[in-house]
């Protein structure tokens, strides 16, 4: 699994004296909350899936709520602050695509629209 973080991160890995290690410091659970609850309402998750399902139909009450539950977990918002704090990863995407084509391991890497 590569992480996500040094290809979406926002740059505030940049700013804040924290290397998005556990335990999530106090500081920063409230600037990270708000975010996290934000992107997990099923009205955000609704518009999210439907700019990448191509057939919307698909996107139902059921599917969202599959993908909230386990945002409901005790430790669920501190693991997103970890993610979005973490450190970019030295390495490219290009790089580690690289490194797994020259592995000769064999990878489903799926994108939609």
């Amino acid at each position: 699994l590569m992480n996500p973080t040094p290809f979406w991160g926002v740059g505030v890995q940049r700013i804040l004296p924290w290397t998005g290690g556990y335990p999530v410091p106090r500081w920063v659970r409230p600037l990270t909350v708000t975010w996290w609850d934000t992107i997990r309402k099923p009205s955000t998750i609704r518009q999210i899936l439907s700019g990448v399902y191509a057939n919307k139909e698909r996107v139902g009450a059921q599917l969202i709520s599959q993908i909230i539950e386990p945002t409901e977990s005790p430790a669920a918002a501190s693991a997103f602050a970890s993610i979005l704090c973490s450190p970019s990863s030295p390495r490219t995407f290009k790089d580690m695509l690289l490194d797994i084509k020259d592995s000769d391991i064999p990878v489903a890497l799926v994108y939609g629209k």
